[in-house]
């Protein structure tokens, strides 16, 4: 099991990261199904994503709220701007982020990925600019990776 920290650094986002998302109130534990709807609607509305890299935007902590009290978006990645229609949406990433990327077993990378983060905030006294973290899952060849984008302060 891999328990080191990864390294962080500053990245900043000068061209658009785009994605297609919705909104969901409900157990994480359910962003594959969430997933997939986000999946099922691009596909029938024939509109192309990239298949491999799921965008996962977590609010609340699930230590303090109810699993149904959840909230989060939930999308895939996309190359262009393209119009969607309610309840979906674009989320665009822009601007200067702490940046982290873990590559291996999904159900160790993830914790990895976000002890990494937050121990980068508490070392550095940094006041991200929002409270969550963009989580970014791809397939890589035959590897898992997880990368978390945290909005810095203009």
């Amino acid at each position: 099991m891999k328990t080191s920290i990864s390294e962080v650094t500053v990245k900043t986002l000068n061209k658009s990261m785009l994605s297609i998302c919705k909104e969901f109130y409900g157990p994480y534990e359910k962003s594959v199904e969430y997933i997939r709807e986000v999946q099922d609607y691009l596909t029938d509305a024939n509109i192309s994503f990239q298949p491999f890299k799921i965008l996962g935007v977590y609010f609340d902590n699930p230590s303090e709220k109810k699993p149904e009290e959840l909230r989060s978006y939930q999308g895939v990645l996309v190359d262009t701007e393209v119009e969607v229609q309610p309840p979906f949406f674009m989320y665009d990433l822009t601007g200067q982020y702490l940046h982290t990327k873990v590559v291996g077993n999904p159900q160790e990378i993830v914790n990895i990925a976000y002890q990494s983060i937050f121990q980068y905030v508490e070392e550095h006294k940094i006041v991200p600019d929002s409270p969550f973290a963009n989580q970014i899952m791809s397939m890589e060849g035959d590897e898992f990776s997880v990368e978390l984008l945290v909005r810095l302060r203009e």
